[in-house]
Order: C-alpha cells, then structure tokens, then sequence
C-alpha cells in the first residue's frame, strides 16, 4: 500500500500524539528508530522499526520490495518482514538511492521512547493521549508494544 498510494502505516498499538502532518511535511519516506544509538539506527540488526512508516506513493525505496519479502518468506518474521528486515532495506538503499530519496530515520524519541520489554509500556497503555503526550514530550506517537503477533508465532492462535 505504501508503495503503490503513499500513506502512513502504524501498527494497531501506536497512539498519536501530535498532529503528524507539520512532522511529515517534505519528507518523502519517513521511519524510526527503536533503539538509543549514538549515531546511526544503522548500528543495530534491528535498528529502523516497521512499526511505524510513512511515504509517498511510488517511492524508490519499495522498488524491488515483493522480491525481497518472497525471498525472506521462510525466514523468522523479525527477518522476514520486521525491524530487521527494514533496517537491511534502509542500509542497501543508502548505497543504491541518490541523497534526496533516502528514508529519513527519526531519533529514537519521536515513536520509540522506550524499548519492547520496558514496563512503561504496561503504564502508557492505561494513560490517554494528553497525558502520554505530556509525558513524552518529544514523541509525536509511540507504540505500546502489544506484540500480539508473538502469539501467533508461538501457535496459540493457529486454528
């Protein structure tokens, strides 16, 4: 959907903050970081999170995307189609896209401002929007990091 009408892609367990048009306003591909690095969310496998995705439509960065997600079909799903395999897309189009395409990867703070296995997230999912937006103050939306799919995986869920 991304790739072919634009858009923002959130999963089901990420609360808005802010207004997310003055934060998207010309950027043509938008990601976050999920963990705290010094430098670059390139640092870590899992480094650029696909919890959170914004672009325009027909973006270069998806080109080549149905290949690459056949390809890691058999592959654990962090790998498959998660954070790891995300932050692998972002580091190959860093060597591929010219300087004006390449995805802008948000601070940690902006969606992830703190881990999957923190326990703030069982305290910011009993909190509404105004006061996790006044407790994070630098987050324009975060996830609670519900992580259903693990569910799935563990066989729970299959029918």
């Amino acid at each position: 959907i991304l790739k072919r009408i634009g858009g923002v892609y959130a999963d089901l367990d990420f609360i808005c903050l802010r207004p997310l048009a003055e934060h998207l306003e010309g950027k043509s591909l938008f990601m976050g970081c999920q963990h705290a690095v010094r430098q670059s969310a390139l640092e870590r496998e899992d480094g650029v999170c696909n919890a959170f995705m914004a672009g325009a439509p027909g973006h270069p960065f998806w080109t080549g995307i149905e290949h690459d997600l056949a390809r890691a079909s058999r592959a654990h799903v962090l790998h498959a189609t998660g954070p790891h395999f995300l932050t692998a897309r972002v580091r190959d189009a860093l060597r591929f896209l010219p300087k004006d395409a390449l995805p802008e990867v948000a601070k940690t703070e902006a969606l992830y401002p703190f881990p999957w296995d923190d326990p703030q997230r069982l305290t910011a999912a009993r909190l509404d929007r105004r006061q996790l937006a006044k407790r994070y103050p630098d987050s324009i939306a975060l996830t609670v990091w519900t992580g259903t799919w693990k569910e799935e995986e563990a066989g729970c869920c299959s029918g």
